[in-house]
């Protein structure tokens, strides 16, 4: 069994939904535990966080602040923050089931082990595959169900409730920061990288949580077009870093299908021209160097 594992909570706008978080991990967390809390949020809110941090009177539990509002550079501070060989990332909305910390740890007796996703049991976000699945498909859609009671091999990690090895992340980089907004697909990025440098990444149905989706807060957005333009913006760098230029006819065809379906339903017709417009954003910025460093521990 791999030794040592630390816990990065990436948070803003949420004390009361960390809180629980931090209780949770409070009551299972065994002697090795790091636990560190990258806040996001604006000063006032922040104080509040600190003072949850602190209250626990533990010197596992740490408490990290940044100005940058970026989930990707949250979990990259996080990353940098901590020793352990195993780093395991939560959502601030999450509760945790008892025997979490343990299963995402047993999941790494395998080196070939490189990043683990563990059993998420949706609270709002409907399931659109079997159980046990998570990838994304051949023209962007993410395609997720992670219910399941088997493990298995999968293609992506979800961010909600994944671990990955330290030494992977040195090797592959951390997370890429150009998945800006809802930051959605920074997590199947990583297990791509993760994959493609040799290394597997599983289902492990044992380390469960479940995902409250709080409305707002976190990478939440003030309203569902900007969540959609964001989705074009990060489906399309996803695409192009990952698969290429022989995937934009497929990105196309069902990209332009859903931005057709979006403007009808908001009965806004320039939301068309918007949303391509993102997805033409994403694309373009994929041409560009990635947003990723190698992220290490303190000396």
């Amino acid at each position: 069994m791999t030794s040592g594992i630390a816990v990065v909570i990436a948070t803003l706008n949420r004390p009361e939904h960390l809180a629980g978080v931090l209780r949770d991990l409070y009551h299972q967390a065994p002697e090795d535990l790091e636990v560190l809390v990258v806040d996001q949020s604006p000063l006032e809110v922040a104080e509040q966080v600190d003072l949850f941090v602190n209250a626990l009177e533990d010197s596992r539990f740490r408490y990290a602040f940044t100005k940058q509002r970026s989930l990707p550079n949250a979990r990259n501070i996080g990353i940098r923050g901590t020793r352990a060989p195993i780093i395991l990332f939560l959502d601030d909305d999450v509760r945790l089931l008892p025997g979490l910390i343990e299963a995402h740890r047993d999941a790494y007796a395998d080196a070939q082990v490189g990043g683990v996703v563990g059993r998420i049991i949706e609270r709002q976000v409907l399931p659109n595959a079997r159980p046990g699945v998570n990838r994304v498909g051949f023209g962007g859609r993410v395609i997720t169900n992670l219910s399941g009671r088997e493990r298995k091999q999968v293609e992506a990690l979800k961010g909600a409730n994944m671990s990955v090895r330290r030494e992977v992340l040195e090797h592959v980089g951390g997370f890429d920061r150009n998945y800006r907004g809802t930051a959605l697909l920074e997590d199947a990025d990583i297990a791509e990288r993760i994959r493609s440098a040799g290394w597997t990444v599983w289902f492990e149905p044992k380390a469960e949580i479940v995902h409250l989706s709080a409305p707002e807060g976190g990478v939440r957005q003030p309203d569902a077009v900007r969540t959609e333009l964001w989705r074009f913006h990060n489906t399309a760098y996803f695409m192009r870093r990952h698969r290429g230029a022989l995937s934009r006819p497929a990105l196309l065809v069902t990209f332009v299908a859903i931005a057709v379906i979006r403007a009808v339903r908001w009965r806004r017709p320039s939301a068309l021209w918007q949303l391509m417009r993102a997805l033409g954003e994403g694309w373009r910025l994929a041409g560009d160097p990635p947003g990723i460093d190698t992220p290490r521990p303190p000396a």
